[in-house]
């Protein structure tokens, strides 16, 4: 358990929107290849400092894969997330864009 008990936690996970952007240098200060990392942008309404780092466990379409806090996405209603290339990819292609009704938690 990552301890962690606020909006989008394992006790109430969030149901929303997977989008992919080019990772690079994120809010967290780490610069990521979107190829290569794992990478989870959170929505800005719920973002902080201390999601740095932190797991998110999401499930879509039957798959479940992790990801990593690097990042903080802008564009983001507070249920959806921003993932690297690599990390969307295991759940559609780039040509879908977005995938609806993806359940996520930190």
């Amino acid at each position: 358990s990552s301890g962690y008990s606020g909006s989008c936690s394992s006790g109430s996970p969030c149901t929303g929107d997977l989008t992919y952007y080019v990772a690079g240098l994120g809010s967290c200060g780490i610069t990521s290849n979107g190829n290569t990392d794992m990478v989870v942008a959170l929505p800005h309404g719920i973002m902080q400092d201390s999601d740095c780092g932190k797991t998110v466990k999401i499930t879509y379409n039957g798959v479940t894969d992790y990801g990593t806090v690097w990042d903080k996405c802008m564009g983001c209603d507070d249920v959806s997330i921003d993932l690297s290339e690599k990390l969307f990819k295991k759940f559609g292609t780039e040509s879908e864009g977005r995938l609806t009704g993806a359940e996520w938690y930190i």
